[in-house]
C-alpha cells in the first residue's frame, strides 16, 4: 500500500482498451488486542510521515461531497481563514489532489456509514476511483461543477471480524464489486506473544529508499494563483507527465496469462466457485500484476521500471495469499451466514409438505431478501 501511494498514478502498464494502474486496496480483518492492528497502522502512518509524503493522504473523515473537493482543484472560500499551517498544508496535497490515498482504522464504520443518507454516493466514489478514471466531474445547484482529473485512490482500512460480519453478509457488496476490488487480509495462525518494547524508530534506510521510489518519479508543484477577484482564485499545478510505462520483461506476460486464465476462466468453468466470487476470482490476475510493478519500482533505481519474472512470481504469492483470506473470510462468515438461513428455507418447506409453497411466500414469511431466497434455493 506505502508503495502504490508514493507512485501516486505515475506508472502504467497500457492493455488492451484499457491502462493498469498500480493500485491497492487492502482490508486487513483480525480479532482485537491479539493482533495489534492500530499499532501497525501507527507503523505505516510514521513511515509515510517520516518520509515527507503526509501530503499523500487523505483526511480520515470525508463525506462524498468533501472527497471530490478534496481530488478536485477548487478552491475553499474559507481558504483566508484558515491556519498557515492548514493552508500551506492544503496547496502541497494539491500537487497529487487525486492521486492520494486513505488510512483508516476501524475502517468498518466507513462501510456502516455507506447506508446513511449523507455518505449514499460514497460506495460509488470508491468503486470507481479504483479504477482511476481518467476525469470525473459532477455539478450541484450549490457547489456548481466539480471536476477530478487523473483519479487515482489507494485504500488502506483495519477491522474486526465482528465489525465486518454485516458487511460481508451483504450480497449486494459482493455483486457491486465492491469486495473484489480488495485485498482481503485474515490471518491463517497465531501471532506469538511480545510485550512492549523499547521505542523502534523507522531505520533511516528505509525511509531513504521509500522517499527514493517517490523521488524516481517526475515530481509536481502546486500554487495557489491570485485574480483580481478572491473568487476567482486557482490552483496551477506544474510539472505534471504522462504516467512512464511499466515494461514487462522476459517470460512475465506468459506467465502473468496463465495465471490470469487458471484464476478467471478454467477455475470459474469448474463449477467448484461460488458465483457470487466471480468477480473476486476475475480480479486476482489484476493484483498480481499490480504487486509486480510495485515491487519492480521498489527495486528501480531509475525509468523506466521493468518487471522482471521474480517480481511476477512474488506477487502471484501475495495475490495467492489474499485469494486464501477471500476463503477464510467466506467460509467463517457468509457461508455461516447463508447456512443458517438455508436451514430455514429447508424447514419451512418440511413444513409446507408434499405441495410445497410459492417461493414469494417463502422469502416474505423468512424476511429474507427475494433474490438471496432463489439464490439459495
Amino acid at each position: 500500500f506505502a508503495a502504490s501511494l508514493a507512485v501516486a498514478r505515475r506508472l502504467v502498464l497500457p492493455v488492451s482498451i484499457g491502462n493498469i494502474f498500480p493500485n491497492i486496496f487492502a482490508l486487513w480483518i483480525g480479532d482485537p488486542a491479539i493482533y495489534s492492528k492500530t499499532s501497525a497502522l501507527k507503523a505505516l502512518t510514521r513511515l509515510i510521515n517520516d518520509s515527507g509524503l503526509r501530503h499523500l493522504l487523505l483526511p480520515e473523515r470525508l463525506t462524498p461531497e468533501a472527497l471530490l473537493l478534496q481530488y478536485s482543484l477548487s478552491v475553499p472560500q474559507t481558504l483566508d481563514q484558515w491556519q498557515p499551517e492548514a493552508r500551506s498544508q492544503w496547496i502541497e496535497e494539491k500537487a497529487y489532489s487525486a492521486q492520494r490515498g486513505w488510512v483508516l482504522d476501524e475502517a468498518a464504520r466507513l462501510f456502516s456509514s455507506l447506508k446513511v443518507d449523507y455518505n449514499a454516493g460514497l460506495l460509488g466514489l470508491l468503486l470507481q476511483f479504483y479504477d482511476c478514471p481518467d476525469e470525473k466531474s459532477e455539478e450541484t445547484t450549490g457547489r456548481g461543477r466539480v471536476i477530478v482529473k487523473d483519479t487515482c485512490m489507494s485504500f488502506f482500512g483495519v477491522a474486526t471480524p465482528n465489525g465486518m460480519a454485516e458487511h460481508f453478509v451483504n450480497r449486494s457488496l459482493w455483486e457491486n464489486g465492491l469486495w473484489s476490488r480488495f485485498a482481503l487480509i485474515m490471518p491463517d495462525s497465531v501471532p506469538p506473544w511480545q510485550f512492549l518494547g523499547d521505542h523502534i524508530p523507522i531505520p533511516p534506510r528505509v525511509i531513504g529508499r521509500f522517499r527514493r521510489l517517490f523521488d524516481i518519479f517526475p515530481s509536481r508543484s502546486a500554487q495557489l494563483v491570485d485574480a483580481d477577484d478572491a473568487k476567482k482564485r486557482y490552483v496551477h499545478v506544474s510539472g505534471t507527465s504522462e504516467p512512464s510505462k511499466a515494461i514487462l520483461g522476459a517470460g512475465v506476460r506468459e506467465a502473468w496469462e496463465l495465471y490470469s486464465k487458471a484464476t478467471r476462466y478454467d477455475m470459474l468453468l469448474s463449477g467448484k466457485i461460488d458465483r457470487s466470487l466471480y468477480g473476486s476470482y476475475g480480479r486476482f490476475g489484476t493484483h498480481a500484476i499490480k504487486v509486480a510493478m510495485l515491487l519492480a519500482a521498489m527495486d528501480a533505481d531509475e525509468l523506466p521500471v521493468i518487471v522482471e519474472l521474480r517480481h511476477w512470481v512474488r506477487g502471484q504469492q501475495i495475490a495467492e495469499s489474499w485469494r486464501a483470506g477471500l476463503h477464510r473470510i467466506w467460509s467463517e462468515g457468509v457461508t455461516t451466514d447463508e447456512a443458517r438461513d438455508t436451514d430455514r428455507i429447508l424447514s419451512k418447506l418440511a413444513e409446507a409438505g408434499p405441495r410445497g409453497m410459492l417461493a414469494r411466500d417463502l422469502y416474505r414469511g423468512l424476511a429474507i431478501k427475494s433474490s438471496d431466497c432463489n439464490a439459495m434455493l
